[in-house]
């Protein structure tokens, strides 16, 4: 495009050929980075708009803004003056030469850092004397001076722009620190810095443009392209037409946008060397042959398109041999060879990447945007050279914060303005070979079998991911930068059922040890019967622990209710205190600083839970989010919900799009505000923090307690990261898979909890706005304030909602869209109506009265949505085409369409949205109300095991004598008669009639048939059989003999009857003789509690835990775990103040949604608040119905006769929906 310029130039009579000017303003716009620099001002722009950004010390400013208008000026001295005078070819080979500044840079910082005797700094000076070679072959060049001066200034203020990528933030003395420092203080204010900076270079740009246009034309002649572009032809002069410049815009534009978007994605994809360097390289040496070609090509033998009009026009065509001798022989063009290998050499570190997967843009180049003209030598000057990076912490601070925070000890919280420590540091250590460390850990309590096989099977893919990856470490030496180690922890809630003899494993724990062998079975197609296990008793109950295939360990936590505290918030208390608090300080105590810091930045806690199915894939890719990020505390995938019925259904579709809009609503203007439990990656470092689980740890003993931390802990946690200054980042590519309730009864159990939870989170975060924006970066006013919107929204979501159905109910029933006067009060009444007697039951019925209810009312509105839904399409299939109807539906259905579009492999959710729709009513109106009016509860609602009813008393048929004493023992021996239970030695037996007269008889009569003979022999050789084992145990426990385990009879029917038959003939229960000298066998939980005996874990190792580790847990479960004592009064205290926060909830809540109901009502019916449709003026809309069809898409549409048709909007209020969808 420049070679019209110079067509320009030679052609006589420029000076009145004013359309001749267009490519002025063309080369502005498209090769003087006019483009780029606006894209770079509105990323800026919104960076400083959604984040919390510093402004830059004045004299790095000045300086910053002085470098860059030196190489504005200079990009603009080249693509205005100088190219139009070399021509193309020249032109190309001269892009190479801009590297002068940089060259004497990263030469001077070489010398320092290594001496001026390296081969390295030879080379630099030989890099600086081959670009400085461009004055050489200026003077051989041409003998026009001004020429010379232009050329020369240009080349050397472009190359002022590329002084950072060489230079080295490692010093930190003299006037190398003093550049460094510079640079670090830009890099902490860049944003805010180029937010000015951008506008300020394109108004130089457009200064210099307009100089030496105006020099070459007047002003008049100058600015006339811009009124006259409907000419067919741009240049009077030549044949090149307003197509062509229009597509070499285009072209040139996009060209280089898109080139610039697959550089960032092959660098932080790590394939940095096929994809960044060698094509930037080889781009070079193309554009040369190219034109090259084009120029010795005469026209005849090429087609007449317009690049080749563009590329050469005004240049003659020459043979190729001509061409050479003439070109690079005559006019030195030989001297390229020096600039093009001194450029390579000066960008050498484009080859050597060292740069983590999923790095930021800020990471990847210096500045943040790029150059049309110059693109490849741009990009490769602004890569960041990743091998002169610093770590920013010191051993006093590392020693100071790990070994301190890596402590129970942690109850004192901190100011949130005194944090300063290296937690938060945003650079990579260098030279660090520790693998990633993984603790997985997931929560069980009541999961069935196959939410346990989904858990197991994920731990055993991932066990055999990490598997493969060590073994390729191990044997092939291969480089792995993905390789990690894990261990897996499960806690297991409420473990141990009591029985007379002690406590032992409950049904789940051996659901759970069945489903591990049938897992690996499965898995691997191997055929296990068992996996060997060891059994440790300790403080809080017990541990088993498995080697899995892989050669990892698999831990399950066996927690006892009577030792520590049952739910999941203790359990994540438990096992973030074990894991870093115990294993981790353990690892690390002894190690240097430096080790200490790698370990810390390098180890990740795996939240799951009991059902979470996920694949190794999924957590490498938050592990790489957050190794590109020290600031993110908490990384979160994609979760799909699994099951069945028509309650997953809805689940599915709610999931997907609140993934779809309000996850990366978050992700863009803020960050995430929940990290949901079933599947979060949580940062060692961030969950050490002081002012995370000092408050973590809380008693909750206020309501707002209550509702925050114990009935969402996931979002509690999150909120405390938050507020400690840590992003939460969202990953869509990673996917995990978790059940969903299946039932509306356990679905609204769930949501029952939720909802006030996230209500009371969010209100926590709107409240303590300053402090947010004060202490986390990614916080701002602007997304305070978007979150308060959508607050206040979701609390008036039900009237909305009410209100939207009462319009498509009026405008869908012919009944009441007939009736102008009462048809729209009919409609409110027919909606509204169950919603008041509904709210009626939720106050004053039993909560599984409430639930009926709502499953009744329910299906009866999902019956009239579906009504409502055909009427709906009736009216708008004969209303007029382009009416606001079919608008407001086509807004709706473009953005899931085109969502669903943009995720493949969710797009089969889209179909449930028509069981999203049906439920609207329910889950908008009747779950807020079921939610709000049950929020005083604080029970889990959900796995909870059903209570066993009391068993009836079995009649007895006693005895008119009067009671007398049959025999007396001591211990437990049973002191009368009546003690004895009543025996049922067949099924069909009723009863037994005990009589007795002091030791001188006993008679049993029972009322049966008379039971087998042989059962009788045999229940009287057990007593025998039994007596003698008492006397051996009596005799080994004389000897100090160990007891031998004794094998349980398994307790069948028939076991049972041989029991009672052997207590009816012994006349009572087996009586164990006791020397008087012999000891009890005593328990200790610590060595030998009885659950440790029984028969599923009969084939385990025993072992103890060391006494370190016990005193570990002791203290740990005195300070935060112990259960708390039973307080009747206090509960009731807590109880009432939860009752009366409820009232206070209702009442607002329902006088905001009438009021809210009242006001929207009323305004839209007042003609006056009509405006014209702009598609149609006979047909009009509300403004307010407008607002909220901005705010909530959806909106109240009237026609000219003011029938309502509302747009298909009323079912999507996706803005009204977040207290909804939260984990």
């Amino acid at each position: 495009m420049t070679t019209q310029i110079r067509t320009l130039l030679d052609t006589p009579g420029n000076d009145v050929v004013g359309a001749s000017a267009i490519w002025y303003w063309i080369l502005w716009l498209c090769v003087s980075d006019c483009v780029p620099l606006l894209i770079s001002l509105y990323r800026c722009f919104m960076i400083v708009l959604f984040r919390k950004t510093k402004w830059p010390s004045k004299s790095v400013f000045l300086s910053v803004a002085l470098i860059e208008t030196a190489h504005s000026v200079g990009l603009s001295i080249f693509v205005f003056q100088v190219l139009p005078n070399v021509g193309p070819l020249m032109g190309v080979l001269l892009m190479t030469a801009v590297a002068l500044v940089p060259s004497i840079i990263l030469t001077l910082f070489r010398a320092q850092r290594d001496g001026l005797r390296t081969g390295k700094t030879v080379i630099d000076v030989l890099a600086i004397g081959m670009q400085g070679s461009i004055f050489v072959w200026l003077y051989f060049y041409t003998a026009n001076t001004e020429m010379i001066i232009w050329i020369s200034a240009s080349l050397v203020l472009i190359s002022f722009g590329f002084w950072e990528s060489v230079s080295d933030e490692r010093f930190t003395t003299g006037v190398f620190g003093t550049i460094s420092r510079a640079k670090q203080n830009l890099n902490s204010a860049r944003y805010r810095t180029y937010t000015i900076l951008n506008i300020w270079k394109i108004c130089v740009s457009f200064g210099v443009m307009v100089y030496f246009g105006v020099t070459k034309y007047n002003l008049a002649i100058f600015f006339k392209p811009l009124s006259g572009l409907n000419n067919n032809v741009a240049d009077e002069s030549s044949t090149i037409s307003h197509r062509d410049v229009y597509w070499s815009f285009f072209l040139q534009t996009i060209s280089s946008f898109v080139g610039y978007i697959v550089a960032v994605f092959a660098v932080r994809t790590q394939i940095q060397i096929v994809g960044f360097t060698l094509p930037l390289v080889t781009s070079h040496l193309v554009s040369i042959v190219a034109v090259f070609l084009m120029s010795c090509l005469n026209t005849e033998d090429i087609s007449h398109n317009f690049i080749h009009r563009i590329a050469v026009a005004g240049n003659e065509c020459h043979p190729v041999g001509q061409f050479i001798g003439t070109f690079f022989i005559s006019n030195y063009a030989w001297f390229s060879v020096f600039w093009f290998v001194s450029f390579l050499w000066i960008a050498g570190h484009i080859w050597f990447p060292n740069i983590e997967k999923l790095a930021k843009s800020s990471r990847i180049f210096c500045r943040p945007f790029y150059c049309n003209l110059l693109f490849a030598e741009s990009l490769m000057l602004n890569r960041i050279n990743d091998h002169i990076l610093t770590d920013k912490f010191t051993a006093e601070e590392v020693m100071g914060s790990y070994l301190s925070l890596l402590s129970i000890d942690i109850n004192k919280s901190q100011s949130f303005h005194d944090i300063s420590s290296p937690l938060c540091d945003n650079h990579v250590t260098k030279g660090d070979k520790k693998p990633t460390k993984i603790f997985l850990c997931a929560t069980m309590w009541h999961e069935n079998e196959n939410e346990m096989l989904n858990l197991l099977k994920s731990i055993l893919r991932l066990d055999k991911d990490q598997s493969a990856r060590r073994l390729a470490k191990t044997y092939f030496g291969k480089i792995d930068t993905d390789y990690y180690e894990f261990e897996a922890h499960i806690l297991f809630d409420d473990a141990f059922e009591p029985t007379p003899e002690g406590d032992v494993i409950n049904e789940f724990v051996v659901f759970f040890m069945d489903s591990l062998v049938k897992a690996i079975r499965n898995l691997n197609g191997v055929p296990v019967t068992e996996l060997p296990f060891v059994k440790i008793p300790t403080p809080h109950g017990g541990r088993l622990e498995w080697t899995l295939p892989g050669d990892n360990r698999l831990t399950l936590h066996l927690k006892n209710k009577l030792f520590v505290r049952h739910r999941k918030r203790w359990s994540q208390v438990m096992y973030m205190y074990y894991l870093l608090a115990w294993k981790l300080k353990n690892e690390i105590q002894h190690d240097t600083p430096e080790h200490q810091h790698s370990i810390v930045q390098k180890t990740f806690i795996l939240a799951l839970d009991g059902d979470s199915n996920f694949r190794p894939r999924a957590v490498l890719q938050l592990v790489d989010l957050m190794k590109r990020d020290k600031k993110v505390g908490a990384a979160c995938g994609r979760i799909h919900p699994i099951g069945t019925g028509p309650m997953v259904w809805y689940q599915k579709f709610e999931y997907a799009t609140g993934h779809w809009f309000q996850k990366a609503a978050e992700h863009v203007f803020g960050c995430v505000l929940c990290s949901p439990g079933c599947f979060s990656l949580f940062r060692a470092n961030a969950i050490m923090s002081p002012n995370v689980m000092s408050k973590y740890t809380v008693n909750a003993t206020t309501p707002k307690e209550y509702l925050q931390c114990d009935q969402g802990e996931d979002r509690w946690l999150c909120t405390l990261m938050l507020k400690q200054g840590f992003r939460i980042e969202y990953c869509a590519a990673s996917d995990a898979k978790t059940y969903s309730p299946e039932s509306l009864h356990e679905f609204f159990n769930q949501r029952r909890r939720w909802m006030p939870s996230t209500i009371a989170n969010n209100f926590d975060l709107i409240m303590d706005g300053k402090l947010f924006v004060a202490q986390n970066e990614t916080f701002s006013w602007l997304y305070i304030a978007y979150q308060s919107a959508l607050f206040c929204i979701s609390l008036i979501a039900p009237s909305i909602v009410i209100l939207l159905l009462t319009g498509a109910c009026a405008s869908a029933v012919p009944a009441f869209r007939r009736d102008k006067v009462y048809g729209i009060w009919k409609s409110l009444g027919l909606v509204g109506g169950p919603v008041v007697f509904y709210a009626i039951i939720c106050l004053k019925a039993k909560r599984e009265m409430q639930l009926q209810m709502a499953s009744v009312l329910t299906v009866l509105y999902s019956i009239f949505m579906l009504l409502v839904g055909i009427g709906m399409t009736l009216v708008l299939s004969q209303s007029v085409f382009c009416a606001p109807g079919h608008f407001l539906v086509f807004s709706i259905m473009v953005p899931f369409v085109l969502a669903a579009l943009a995720h493949p492999y969710e797009a089969t959710c889209l179909p449930h949205m028509i069981w999203y729709w049906l439920s609207v009513p329910s889950m908008f109106v009747l779950l807020f109300i079921y939610a709000i009016c049950n929020m005083h509860s604080v029970a889990w609602g959900t796995r909870e095991k059903p209570q066993p009813e009391p068993e009836k008393e079995e009649p007895q048929i006693k005895s008119t004598q009067t009671k007398a004493p049959l025999f007396v023992k001591e211990g437990n021996a049973i002191s009368d008669i009546d003690q004895l239970p009543a025996i049922q030695v067949h099924e069909k037996t009723e009863a037994v009639i005990k009589m007795g007269c002091d030791y001188a008889f006993q008679l049993m009569c029972c009322l049966y048939k008379t039971p087998d003979r042989d059962d009788i022999e045999e229940a009287a050789m057990q007593i025998r059989i039994n007596q003698f084992e008492d006397r051996v145990d009596n005799l080994m426990h004389q000897l100090n003999i160990p007891l031998v385990e004794r094998v349980e009879t398994e307790a069948t029917p028939k076991n049972q009857l041989k029991a009672k038959l052997s207590d009816v003939i012994a006349g009572s229960p087996r009586v164990k003789f006791v020397s008087p000298t012999a000891k009890p066998y005593e328990r200790n939980n610590l060595l030998n509690p009885y659950w440790i005996e029984g028969k599923r874990l009969s084939g385990g190792e025993l072992r103890v835990v060391s006494e370190e580790e016990s005193v570990f847990w002791n203290e740990l479960i005195e300070k935060y775990l112990k259960p708390l004592d039973k307080d009747d009064v206090q509960e009731a205290k807590v109880n009432a103040l939860l009752v009366k926060l409820r009232n206070k909830s209702v009442i607002g809540l329902y006088t905001l949604n009438l009021l809210s109901i009242a006001l929207i009502f009323f305004i839209q019916l007042n003609p006056a608040m009509q405006i014209p449709w702009i598609l149609n003026t006979d047909m009009s809309f509300d403004v307010f119905g407008m607002v909220f069809f901005a705010v909530l898409h959806s909106c109240h549409v009237r026609t000219d006769d003011r029938d309502a048709i509302p747009p298909h909007g009323y079912f999507h209020v996706r803005y009204c929906r977040y207290q909804n969808f939260s984990r």
